[in-house]
């Protein structure tokens, strides 16, 4: 297993939360936790999309 590969696997396991306020788009959510838009989809397959609504807890990775 590579360097990266094992970063991600790290990544994928210690996920944050963070509740969505009103007006948050993907963008702003990852510009404000400093992730990626993808990865952020990726930590929240669990939910339908959208997956963004006001009030809702969504993983974050870290």
């Amino acid at each position: 297993m590579t360097w990266l590969n094992k970063q991600k696997l790290l990544k994928k396991a210690n996920p944050t939360t963070y509740v969505v306020v009103e007006g948050d788009s993907e963008y702003l959510v990852s510009k404000k936790l400093g992730v990626s838009v993808g990865s952020l989809r990726d930590a929240n397959t669990r939910f339908p999309a959208p997956y963004l609504k006001v009030g809702r807890k969504i993983n974050v990775p870290q």
